[in-house]
């Protein structure tokens, strides 16, 4: 056989034993039948793993910034309410009684207040994805799933699961049951199912949804896709070893071969069987023209592609990146999939136009700013961009997601033009902390009970000043500064407040009060000089004050609301950088 014609058999499966007794099974072909058990096992881990994906559709999420931000639906365009739910974590441990549920109370409040949209972010659902480890006792004391006995028949191989009792037979032996990756989502996004509607199978809230995904999803995904890698590198390890076998079983026949008269002899007892090897896909008359040492060859060649190649650490970087968008559109999918006001818009920084004002969803991309801290690191990246992109247009509200401990307002002053010098160019961007929408008094309850936190809703629980809620944002088309409304968890926890519809619109539209107002008027540091000081235009001042300081705004809307001070205080810091 010539140097430059390659050995020719086809697509060749094992070849049976026909005449001959082939050699006791080596090591090798043990070491070759345990990694084809290996790859059985693990083409059944795939199977639980990716049944959550079986007839979901991709969700492109869209790829948006301050030029292409998604549009929020709105019918009032003069003053446009937003609520802004921020990290639910459904999946954590909840309030029994579904009045005292802050997230399904957070959606009766929207609904009765009639907000044109919420903004969801994430983390939407609590995912402990990390292994088994010596922690693990201690991250679980916050899980709330409760195992639904169907998703558990799905799960388990049915001959099994009847041997062992069904669900009920092995809660009786008092046993655990075992949840998969996919089990565990499944209960989850039926869990944020169950939420969303009320016992009569109505919408808590019937506007849109926006969510945006977090870090908790973002994880998720990436296990998947760390799996659907996983996967394909077997799968391929596997046909590398359906060669090999393929090769060592030609080889060991052609050993038996080794002279002229052995060989014509062979060939004609195999022709009596040539239908079947045909069948086989493999032409015996090829067999004449290989030699044993070629097989051995392209037996090396197989297994320097096995060993070498076939590694996890050497899949390209392009297959990975592919694999990543794939499973979080398969996770916007299962969320878009529980209810029909449900639209995943962005993952990561999310740009929304609400009106004529720009809103941005962001969280820190470095750390876990668990103990709070995340709305200055947002205004020192904003001012560090203003000063360097003067008349560069910036977002009007800064959405700071994720665990959150409390929540915080800054803001970050700009020129709306470059290079141009005059008072009336200035513009102001908030800055907001968002809170975490979980029940403060149930988790402050159970870090008490805890030596030391090891997850991250008892640290941020552990937090001193710690409080939780939600917030609803109005900004006027001509309103400088955003009314903040702040549900706090009391208020959303408390079950008189949600007792009823009616109490609920009395609560709502504050008719509900248990005591009077009192205005106390507190004045922070004016700081007088500073060039970063909040400023309103008042173009229609009878007095001729274009620019008014936010003191003067204020005093003159309580003169305005005929407000009854009872008290006021001053925390001096009157003029910038005379205050020693």
């Amino acid at each position: 056989m010539s140097q430059e014609q390659k050995p020719d058999i086809g697509s060749t499966p094992q070849l049976p034993q026909l005449y001959t007794h082939i050699e006791e099974k080596t090591s090798q072909d043990e070491t070759a039948d345990e990694n084809q058990n290996r790859q059985r096992r693990f083409e059944q881990r795939k199977k639980h793993l990716f049944r959550f994906v079986e007839g979901l559709d991709r969700v492109e999420i869209p790829k948006m910034g301050p030029d292409n931000p998604f549009v929020v639906p709105i019918n009032n365009l003069s003053y446009p309410r937003i609520m802004v739910i921020n990290a639910p974590c459904i999946g954590a441990r909840e309030a029994q009684d579904e009045k005292c549920d802050i997230f399904r109370n957070a959606l009766r409040w929207a609904e009765e207040d009639k907000v044109e949209a919420i903004i969801l972010s994430g983390p939407v659902v609590y995912f402990p994805t990390e292994k088994y480890g010596k922690e693990r006792p201690s991250k679980v004391q916050v899980v709330g799933v409760r195992v639904d006995a169907d998703i558990i028949e799905k799960t388990y191989p049915p001959h099994v699961l009847q041997d062992l009792g069904g669900v009920e037979g092995i809660r009786r032996e008092e046993r655990p049951l075992y949840l998969t990756t996919t089990a565990y989502l499944e209960h989850l996004i039926r869990m944020f199912k169950r939420a969303l509607y009320s016992s009569n199978g109505q919408l808590l809230y019937k506007g849109p949804v926006l969510v945006v995904l977090g870090d908790v999803e973002e994880n998720i995904a990436k296990y998947y896709a760390n799996e659907k890698i996983r996967a394909e590198v077997f799968r391929d390890k596997g046909d590398a070893l359906e060669h090999i076998r393929r090769y060592r079983r030609i080889r060991s026949l052609l050993q038996k071969m080794n002279n002229t008269s052995v060989l014509e002899e062979a060939l004609s007892f195999l022709e009596k069987f040539r239908d079947q090897f045909e069948s086989l896909g493999i032409d015996i008359a090829k067999l004449s023209h290989i030699s044993a040492k070629e097989i051995g060859d392209l037996i090396e060649e197989w297994e320097e592609y096995l060993n070498l190649l076939v590694l996890m650490g050497n899949v390209e970087a392009e297959y990975i990146q592919d694999c990543l968008p794939e499973m979080i559109s398969y996770i916007a999918s299962c969320y878009q999939s529980v209810a029909p006001n449900i639209r995943v818009v962005g993952i990561g920084d999310t740009y929304f136009r609400v009106g004529s004002h720009l809103f941005a969803v962001t969280a820190s991309k470095s750390r876990n700013l668990i103990r709070g801290g995340l709305a200055g690191t947002m205004r020192d990246g904003m001012y560090s961009f203003v000063k360097g992109h003067e008349g560069v247009d910036v977002v009007d509200i800064n959405l700071g997601a994720g665990l959150n401990p409390y929540i915080t307002n800054l803001f970050v002053t700009h020129r709306v033009r470059a290079y141009e010098k005059t008072l009336d160019d200035i513009r102001m961007s908030h800055v907001y902390q968002l809170p975490a929408c979980l029940d403060a008094s149930l988790y402050r309850e159970i870090v008490r009970s805890m030596v030391r936190t090891k997850d991250d809703i008892t640290r941020l629980a552990s937090v001193s000043n710690y409080e939780s809620g939600v917030v609803i944002l109005e900004r006027g088309e001509t309103s400088t500064v955003p009314v903040l409304r702040f549900l706090s968890s009391a208020l959303l926890t408390n079950r008189a407040a949600f007792e009823s519809a009616e109490t609920l619109a009395s609560t709502v539209h504050g008719r509900y009060q248990r005591s009077r107002i009192m205005y106390h008027y507190k004045e922070g540091c004016t700081h007088y000089g500073a060039q970063y000081i909040a400023r309103y235009r008042s173009p229609k001042d009878k007095d001729g004050r274009v620019i008014k300081y936010h003191y003067q705004v204020c005093l003159e809307m309580l003169r305005e609301a005929k407000a009854p001070l009872l008290g006021l205080a001053n925390d001096g810091d009157t003029q910038h950088w005379f205050n020693y």
